[in-house]
């Protein structure tokens, strides 16, 4: 099972390997953490309909598996036709648990869904207040300042997400693209060189490093 958790983009095929022995020699199928791995897995490779049956099965088996509602939140922002599923689940959340930070969440995901930043921001803020260590909170509250063009808010933002989740390399991506935004070529160099020093092997990273050595003439 350690296995199976670790991170998805450093060892895919041992990840696999281990997934399929835990589910074939000790029939843990139905096992919602290793379901989780399987969905975490898929979504790290952007096969978001992919993650989204996962994730399905899984809120079948269990209702509220924390882990995966923000995976479960994540696959029906990227898939349009799952906009109205995101409105219903973020308001059976909020009917369910008022005063889970989860809830909030889902909500606040479903206006950055509809493009309505300034209602985003507002339910995204609540999430964080309600429960300062939320991970998605945080990030998603980040994207509301870039998608206003908010590009140093923004930066401010997910500099707060980097301090407090110092294993996540994504804070350090996002303040790269942002500081590209904004021509600061230097800073987003030295955020991205941080990001790839954590996870050398995000295709969105060497995106992002190639924008930045396209720019220096590189």
């Amino acid at each position: 099972m350690y296995t199976a958790r670790l991170k998805k983009l450093k060892r895919p095929e041992e990840i696999s390997l281990a997934r399929r022995r835990l589910t074939e020699t000790y029939g843990l199928g139905k096992n919602c953490d290793l379901l989780y791995t399987l969905a975490d897995s898929l979504y790290a490779q952007l096969r978001f309909a992919d993650c989204f049956v996962v994730t399905s099965r899984i809120m079948d088996i269990a209702s509220i598996h924390l882990p995966t509602i923000p995976l479960h939140i994540a696959c029906m922002y990227h898939l349009k036709h799952l906009h109205s599923r995101l409105f219903l689940l973020a308001h059976e959340l909020v009917d369910k648990e008022p005063e889970s930070p989860m809830s909030w969440y889902a909500v606040g995901v479903w206006y950055l869904a509809t493009s309505k930043w300034r209602e985003a921001k507002q339910y995204l803020s609540k999430t964080t207040l309600m429960d300062s260590r939320h991970a998605p909170g945080w990030v998603a509250f980040a994207h509301t300042f870039a998608k206003e063009g908010e590009h140093e808010h923004a930066i401010t933002a997910y500099s707060t997400c980097a301090r407090l989740f110092r294993g996540s390399h994504l804070p350090h991506l996002f303040i790269g693209m942002e500081q590209i935004m904004l021509s600061h070529v230097t800073l987003a160099h030295e955020a991205l060189e941080t990001a790839y020093s954590m996870c050398d092997s995000d295709p969105f990273v060497y995106n992002e490093r190639g924008v930045v050595a396209h720019i220096q003439g590189e």
